[in-house]
């Protein structure tokens, strides 16, 4: 009953964020100059839990491109094994 309880609050709290929240996070999640911001934004697209399997897939590979960029090969790995596993039809 209690983790009902904590998932209901966590769902509240996340209609509570403002929708600029959201749009900040893309936006850094897209970052092509500053790959540490690329990673928290794609990070925070990830944890929002609103989105669905092509934003996510987007969102992993993006971080995946990050770490790769950075030398994170096996974080890079791991992230772009999510994003086909999330849309194995779209090639890039």
């Amino acid at each position: 009953m209690l983790s009902h309880i904590a998932l209901l609050a966590a769902m509240l709290a996340l209609k509570a964020v403002p929708s600029t929240a959201a749009a900040d996070m893309t936006d850094d999640c897209s970052q092509t100059s500053d790959w540490d911001l690329r990673i928290s934004g794609c990070a925070a697209v990830i944890r929002s839990g609103q989105s669905r399997s092509v934003d996510l897939a987007w969102a992993y590979n993006n971080r995946g491109v990050a770490y790769y960029v950075q030398g994170k090969h096996r974080l890079a790995l791991k992230d772009h094994d999510q994003a086909i596993s999330l849309t194995p039809e779209d090639a890039y």
